[in-house]
């Protein structure tokens, strides 16, 4: 029993020490306002997230008026789901584009309390990528540039998003599909190994129910959590 009891104490410490490790963000960034952009991969959850961080600081902030940019002009009707969530929210949507840069959308939405920019998942062979990112890292003291790291991916995948976007000017990520993935063991060993910092997770596709400030302990738990159902 007392060794029993022993290494129960031990895995514990093992788990405590992980979770120390695991770099979150102080506090509710999205409370304070300001611009947020969301940068990844196609098909890692930017604009569902979006619309859960735009719904969530309305009914937090009662008066507030928040505007969306969308800088992907790559994919056919890639505006389409962002103008519908304008327009249910009744908030003004920019597109920004070689013409119309992001910065003269942000210019056009000074006024908002929240900014939140929507932009293409372009891969890395993609003459546009570049563009976006030095527009982003250009407006890296007004803007909050997050990665969006899908938990469904592996952690080459992953590591390989990071150093795609990284370029941005990172101020940190949002772990997204958490309740698609089968392990949280890749993507620990990421944030582990980026320092990132991180903001939310996400676990599903109800908005804004489906968002949550990030957790370095919680995440941790879901792991064992997930491991023991595997097993």
């Amino acid at each position: 029993l007392q060794s029993y009891d022993g290494e129960k104490e031990a895995w514990q410490g093992c788990l405590q020490d992980l979770a120390s490790h695991i770099t979150v963000s102080p506090s509710d960034r999205l409370k304070r306002g300001g611009t947020f952009a969301l940068v990844g991969p196609t098909g890692a959850g930017k604009t569902t997230t979006i619309a859960k961080m735009a719904v969530r600081f309305t009914l937090e902030h009662e008066g507030a008026s928040v505007g969306l940019v969308t800088m992907d002009n790559y994919r056919l009707a890639a505006h389409d789901q962002l103008r519908t969530l304008g327009q249910i929210m009744g908030v003004p949507v920019k597109v920004a584009d070689q013409e119309h840069t992001l910065q003269d959308c942000l210019r056009e939405l000074s006024d908002c309390d929240l900014i939140l920019i929507d932009t293409a998942g372009l891969t890395p062979e993609h003459p546009m990528l570049q563009y976006q990112l030095e527009q982003l890292a250009q407006l890296s003291g007004q803007v909050h540039t997050l990665l969006t790291l899908p938990a469904t991916n592996n952690s080459r995948v992953l590591r390989k998003v990071y150093h795609n976007y990284k370029p941005a000017g990172l101020s940190g990520c949002i772990l997204t599909k958490v309740d698609e993935s089968s392990s949280l063991g890749d993507v620990i060993s990421v944030l582990l190994e980026t320092g990132l910092k991180l903001s939310y997770t996400t676990d599903g596709q109800r908005i804004p129910d489906d968002i949550q400030i990030a957790n370095a302990k919680g995440i941790v738990k879901r792991a064992v959590k997930m491991a023991q159902e595997e097993q």
